[in-house]
């Protein structure tokens, strides 16, 4: 399993995501792409900011505004983790999971990626450059 971690930096908020994978090295063979996703799985953000969040992990560690910058990052990052034919950002949160395979999470964040491009894009469109 692959866990999210988050870089705060001097203004708490996030300036990197990192990709914890813990023992994997790099170096597994597997035999099939099926399993190497199966392995490859990553858990969705919120639940390790619950737990971490219940067990006082950040209260030790972070400021208030670090823990609400990851907390609104988890949040809005936890939309990824579902399976939908729909826009990720209108999701209704029903197909959430815990964990999914990078797959997964790419097609769901490519098509994020376009939908803020166009939010963008319109934007630019009703305030200029």
């Amino acid at each position: 399993m692959i866990y999210l971690d988050f870089d705060i930096n001097n203004e708490d908020r996030i300036s990197h995501i990192n990709l914890d994978a813990h023992e994997y090295n790099g170096t597994e063979r597997e035999c099939t792409l099926k399993e190497a996703l199966e392995d490859l799985k990553i858990q969705n953000p919120c639940m390790i900011f619950t737990r971490k969040l219940k067990s006082g992990y950040y209260s030790s560690k972070l400021s208030e505004d670090a823990i609400t910058s990851i907390a609104e990052a988890t949040d809005f990052l936890a939309n990824l983790w579902q399976y939908s034919d729909e826009y990720v950002r209108y999701a209704d949160g029903k197909n959430m999971q815990p964990y999914m395979n990078p797959l997964h999470i790419l097609e769901n964040a490519l098509n994020l990626l376009i939908e803020q491009r166009e939010l963008i894009i319109d934007l630019k469109g009703k305030y200029g450059d």
